[in-house]
């Protein structure tokens, strides 16, 4: 039970006498009270991995006010002046002692107070590559530059959100700083992704040049590898189709993209997952869906099909410094393909960045600048043995050094219906 006690209802012979009293007493009550005080609250974020518990401090007393989980969690209080919040690492045994704490003052405090940024933390950067690098952090519109040698270690005070990058003769590769005091991170710098996105490296030139006819139109295909298939398709899209994509973007709202549902370093993007328009079935999220299944039917010989039942277009927005480290959108180890898995991709186009931002294959040598309104397609299944791609398939997007990339993608599964839609596949870690 609420405990709020049981008001006696007006008998039905005073009913009316009281509503008609109610109009000249609310008036009264508007013009005499006072105005409605608005609470305001302040969240307090947690970006360390592993929990951290927020404590009220009163004089030497500390009390709990909540458990903030790893990476993200969260709490809201409401601001009182002058009250005191602190924090610590959980501990199953003895508690630890806290590690900062915050005063509120009033107008002057926060909205949002990251754990740790206050003070930041002292972090260690290493130069694990064989040249001379620069390693710059930036905090807000703050940098430090310390020029390394190989094994080479740099000391920056950081805080959650800062950057360093990495430059030789050109931004290589940009650290992320989780946390205050994030530190331990090795520059690399070495290895088929780094020498493929470097701006000295050429774009793969085509195996051969092909064409078919779609609805009355030529579309070019320039084969870029056969097993697996790779292709690259020029002005496959249009202007139109990429700023209907856009707008459909913004209007579902652009979130910081995630891989297996949380937030990494490994990717850093904004990202807004397309669905299938049955209201309208010439949308350009419908029309793009159902003509990259069928150039995947047509030319990788894959059962696959568009349509409600099918995985939403992901359209991704990667601003300067925006990358997406090697990865593999379906299985890429030699195994026998599972029922309901993912097939085949294709990749939209809609903005090429002014530097940076190819499309690499590490393990099969290859690489596709973006062109815009151009699509890249691959398949990682065997049609003729069932079996998966081994490797090849893997593939990456480099960081982008100037301007903004903007891309929609498009995954395909096979053995997909209304009665066995994607979604079920995926719930049950099938990719």
């Amino acid at each position: 039970m609420s405990g709020d006690r049981e008001r006696a209802e007006p008998s039905s012979a005073l009913a009316l006498p009281l509503v008609l009293a109610v109009p000249v007493f609310a008036a009264y009550v508007l013009s005499a009270a006072p105005p409605a005080t608005v609470r305001r609250g302040v969240t307090f974020v947690n970006p360390y991995p592993t929990r951290r518990e927020l404590l009220r401090v009163v004089g030497g007393d500390a009390t709990l006010v909540a458990t903030l989980n790893a990476s993200g969690g969260e709490h809201v209080v409401e601001l009182r002046d002058g009250d005191v919040y602190g924090w610590r690492e959980r501990s199953r045994k003895r508690p630890r002692p806290i590690e900062e704490s915050v005063t509120l003052r009033g107008g002057d405090a926060r909205d949002v107070y990251v754990l740790g940024d206050a003070l930041g933390g002292d972090a260690t950067f290493k130069n694990g590559s064989p040249r001379t690098v620069t390693a710059t952090h930036r905090s807000g519109n703050a940098s430090n530059a310390s020029r390394l040698l190989p094994n080479e270690t740099a000391v920056f005070r950081v805080r959650s959100g800062d950057f360093v990058d990495w430059a030789t003769d050109e931004l290589r590769h940009r650290t992320v700083v989780d946390y205050a005091g994030h530190g331990g991170h090795v520059f690399e710098g070495t290895g088929a992704l780094f020498d493929l996105c470097a701006s000295a490296t050429p774009a793969s030139r085509p195996l051969r040049r092909t064409s078919f006819l779609e609805d009355g139109a030529k579309r070019k295909v320039e084969v870029l590898s056969e097993a697996p298939y790779v292709a690259f398709l020029p002005d496959w899209t249009t202007a139109d189709d990429c700023d209907a994509l856009r707008k459909a973007a913004e209007e579902a709202e652009l979130h910081d993209a995630v891989v297996s549902g949380q937030r990494t370093s490994v990717r850093r993007s904004r990202n807004a997952m397309l669905e299938w328009d049955a209201a309208d079935p010439g949308s350009v999220v419908n029309r793009l869906a159902a003509r990259a299944h069928a150039f995947a039917r047509r030319t990788a010989r894959l059962d696959v099909d568009a349509g409600p039942h099918a995985e939403p277009l992901n359209f991704i927005r990667y601003a300067e410094a925006g990358e997406y480290r090697a990865h593999c959108d379906g299985v890429c180890r030699r195994y026998p393909y599972k029922r309901g898995g993912r097939v085949a991709t294709m990749i939209h186009y809609c903005t090429a960045p002014g530097g940076g931002g190819a499309t690499v294959f590490p393990n099969a040598g290859l690489k596709v600048a973006p062109r815009a309104r151009g699509a890249l397609f691959f398949a990682y299944k065997d049609p003729d043995t069932g079996l998966m791609d081994h490797g090849s398939t893997e593939h990456g997007g480099c960081l982008v050094t100037n301007g903004t990339k903007e891309i929609t993608t498009v995954w395909m599964r096979e053995d997909l219906s209304a009665k066995h839609p994607w979604r079920g596949y995926y719930d049950a870690g099938i990719t």
